[in-house]
């Protein structure tokens, strides 16, 4: 199961550190798996990010540099090479940067694109019912192996959270920072949008809208969290949870944006990674290791037993370090750029 955050920057987490974080799932998630502390995106874009886990290419060697575009000729993707194998294939879907239209539907038989929200710019589906679409599916897969790719979107502006989580984090502010499109894009005068005049306070609010767009999300994380914790997934399902890329809050004067400037903040995500079997002893392992998301292709595919496809990768067997601290690890792999 791989499941992606849009937009989602890794130190916004509890479990990277940000002590300010409502993410209580995602952290609970991470003390059960391996934390990737130094995870990189090859694309601070959407469509060739998603593309690149997909592919195991950068993208420029599959000819999507940004959205836009569609992935060209028939390259064999994780989807593919893992439904040839027998197993079941689905993907869920949060917004048209990733529509069927733009071909990374490839090998899925059910790949459920149901937006229910428009925006300005996109159309996009709210946590909660991606998540009612994920666990009705898995509640009716039954007996064969599947792989299952779910996309959330919410971190990505309009930072507009339902309440409460519209006031979890600056409760006292008032003023005109609403979260809104035409306001997040205004701040920095872009896309279009006449340039706002701001205050410290109203871009405070900003990064608080956005920190509870996380927390939004993180609460309907529970309870796919939950189904995969029994048994019948535990034991034999490999969990994958990263980021397309971050997201720029004021730092190098870059104002709350991503894809046209590559710092940091639009380039570190989160990469947790929990593999089959029961859960580990003792303190939460953290790799401090650079890796890049490029690398969720063929850490999958050494995990499940197929062939490394990395070209300049090479593989990193955790039970070289933690021997003895996880009963499962000497069935795979993780490849380390």
């Amino acid at each position: 199961m791989l499941i992606t955050i849009d937009t989602l920057r890794a130190d916004n987490l509890g479990c990277y550190g940000y002590p300010a974080a409502r993410t209580p799932n995602i952290d609970r998630f991470a003390t059960t798996g391996v934390r990737f502390d130094q995870a990189t995106t090859v694309s601070n874009n959407t469509l060739p990010s998603h593309a690149a886990m997909l592919l195991g290419k950068h993208p420029h060697d599959f000819g999507i540099p940004r959205k836009g575009y569609r992935l060209p000729g028939d390259p064999p993707t994780l989807t593919t090479i893992l439904r040839s194998r027998g197993y079941r294939t689905a993907a869920f879907i949060s917004a048209t940067a990733l529509e069927s239209a733009v071909g990374l539907d490839r090998g899925f038989e059910l790949f459920d694109e149901e937006f229910d929200v428009q925006e300005i710019d996109q159309h996009q589906r709210r946590a909660p019912a991606t998540t009612r679409a994920v666990i009705e599916w898995l509640e009716a897969r039954r007996g064969a192996p599947y792989f299952l790719w779910v996309h959330y979107f919410d971190p990505h502006y309009p930072y507009t959270p339902p309440g409460p989580y519209d006031e979890l984090f600056y409760p006292e502010y008032e003023g005109p920072a609403d979260g809104s499109i035409p306001y997040v894009c205004g701040v920095a005068g872009v896309k279009g949008f006449p340039k706002l005049e701001t205050t410290p306070a109203d871009l405070r609010q900003l990064v608080a809208l956005y920190d509870g767009e996380i927390a939004f999300l993180d609460a309907s994380l529970g309870e796919p969290f939950e189904v995969l914790d029994a048994p019948e997934h535990r034991e034999r399902t490999l969990v994958i949870l990263t980021a397309d890329h971050g997201e720029s809050l004021t730092e190098h004067e870059y104002y709350f944006d991503h894809g046209e400037l590559t710092y940091q903040p639009s380039m570190n995500v989160p990469l947790i990674v929990r593999p089959p079997g029961p859960r580990p002893e003792g303190a939460p392992i953290g790799v401090p290791e650079p890796v890049q998301t490029i690398d969720v292709f063929t850490t999958a595919l050494a995990w499940l037993g197929g062939p490394s496809f990395g070209e300049s990768c090479r593989p990193w067997t955790i039970e070289e370090r933690y021997a003895g601290r996880w009963p499962n690890l000497g069935k795979g792999q993780f490849v380390l750029d």
